[in-house]
């Protein structure tokens, strides 16, 4: 309604009130995360008890791109024919404000980068990140910091699937490097580093994945 009649303020508060939860900020998207995974579920659904479907084509019909980035994300992690169905509780939502529940064919494209690009992350990750790093000097125990390595890079070989997200799958490697008495606190301060480093770059780059500008250029308007 604030948009249909331009009355900036309240507009502006709805965009404010929507990027608490699809955030715009790497901060923002990890205080979203760890609310979904405490939160307990109401009416069978979980938080944040809606489908980014329905705030994706929310977003396109009042033109609010800064949260589009977020939700393109979150919404990879749904498989394709679940999106296509249509039948997810939380699409099933009878509301006569509701957005639509159809994916649009251009959106379906950024979807499907979104989704081949989320996977390569953790592939690179993995293999690129944590396959190639080694304990050198001035590491306390080159032997034992490179098994703790090795013991990390076979978890999360077991660990990730297809819904995997990148950035929460990053930050749980670098907690279980933190809780690894067996890696030096010098090998541990640097992996947390520079994870913490490629987590950032990571976020940096959703806009461009789904051809927007950068975060710094989208203004909540």
């Amino acid at each position: 309604m604030a948009s249909k009649y331009f009355i900036a303020q309240l507009r502006r508060q709805a965009i404010q009130f929507l990027s608490q939860t699809w955030s715009y900020t790497l901060k923002g998207h990890d205080s979203m995360v760890e609310t979904a995974l405490i939160a307990p579920s109401v009416n069978g659904l979980s938080y944040p008890f809606v489908h980014p479907l329905l705030v994706l084509n929310l977003a396109r019909e009042t033109d609010v791109n800064c949260i589009v980035p977020s939700v393109l994300y979150f919404l990879s992690l749904y498989p394709l024919c679940d999106i296509m169905k249509g039948d997810h509780p939380k699409l099933v939502v009878n509301h006569p404000s509701r957005p639509s529940t159809s994916l649009a064919s251009s959106d379906l494209l950024l979807y499907t980068l979104m989704f081949q690009h989320r996977l390569q992350l953790i592939s690179n990750f993995i293999r690129q990140f944590c396959g190639t790093r080694s304990a050198e000097p001035p590491c306390r125990d080159l032997s034992t910091c490179g098994k703790g390595f090795s013991r990390l890079i076979s978890q999360m070989h077991r660990s990730w699937s297809l819904r995997t997200g990148p950035l929460h799958f990053i930050s749980q490697a670098t907690q279980q490097i933190q809780n690894d008495p067996t890696i030096c606190a010098i090998c541990r301060a640097d992996f947390c580093a520079e994870a913490s480093k490629v987590r950032q770059q990571i976020w940096d780059e959703l806009p461009k994945i789904v051809d927007l500008p950068s975060w710094d250029d989208m203004e909540l308007v």
